[in-house]
């Protein structure tokens, strides 16, 4: 990676998370334990938190690079247009809307199989969602991706971050009863860039974690409540992944657009 925070970030997460899970899921594959046990849980939520943990021990260990109470003000950094809020919370929705209908397309059945659940079910698959999942931007788009800005631009960042995050989901495909168990690898890693480029462009824009943190948490509320596609569907699955890259790299080709410009007003 082009940097020491980098390199003690995903050393220390990639330990952490890959550790637990691998071990997690030889535990469940040899009938040792299931997933919804006590053990199981555990070791699912201490992979989890690696990039949350991993932060801090980066931080820590590089703090010519920016303290903690540098990087406290962009995880807190709430005060910013009410369009970014509605934006961040909204827009998984409106995708997991459009998962929903492509997934109708290519399958009139597929409401039958993935109902949505009723909407006030969303709040509480959200609050949940910002421990099992949302934190991990204090991470992602906390640490790697402002290191990876400064030597490249949003999209050469975003593909190379996109990659990595999936990468570090990659256990998760080897547990049954996640919810990445036996699919497509290749598709997840470029939802991941896809997503990614959503998240880079809201970073860019706003320099809050919290945002991220948000959006990451709408998310996977939204795939919780049944605003999504069915995995198992694999030509929407595919159709609403390329959507997905679509539009997270037009916002990126719009972002570096908008950068190039100001450096050339600026005389760079």
């Amino acid at each position: 990676m082009n940097s020491k925070r980098n390199v003690i970030f995903l050393s220390f997460t990639f330990a952490v998370t890959w550790a637990t899970h691998w071990i997690l899921a030889y535990i469940i594959q040899n009938d040792i334990l299931q997933l919804e046990q006590s053990l199981s849980q555990l070791l699912l939520f201490v992979g989890g938190s690696g990039p949350i943990v991993a932060a801090y021990v980066a931080i820590a260990h590089t703090k010519d690079e920016g303290d903690q109470k540098e990087f406290h003000s962009r995880v807190l950094k709430v005060k910013v247009n009410y369009k970014w809020h509605l934006m961040v919370v909204l827009t998984p929705v409106v995708l997991g809307g459009v998962a929903v209908a492509i997934g109708y397309f290519c399958d009139n059945q597929s409401l039958v199989y993935n109902p949505i659940e009723p909407f006030y079910l969303y709040i509480p698959a959200f609050l949940n969602s910002i421990i099992a999942g949302g934190i991990e931007e204090f991470g992602w788009r906390g640490v790697v991706l402002p290191e990876l800005l400064k030597k490249y631009n949003a999209m050469i960042a975003t593909v190379i971050l996109g990659v990595i995050w999936a990468l570090w989901h990659l256990p998760l495909f080897y547990i049954p009863g996640t919810g990445q168990f036996e699919y497509s690898f290749i598709i997840f890693i470029l939802s991941c860039i896809g997503i990614s480029g959503f998240l880079t462009w809201i970073y860019v824009n706003t320099k809050s974690i919290f945002l991220c943190v948000v959006f990451h948490a709408s998310l996977n509320a939204s795939g919780i409540i049944g605003l999504t596609v069915l995995k198992s569907d694999i030509i929407a699955y595919v159709i609403y992944t390329i959507l997905e890259v679509v539009i997270g790299l037009l916002l990126l080709m719009n972002l570096d657009k908008n950068n190039t410009e100001i450096k050339q007003e600026a005389g760079c």
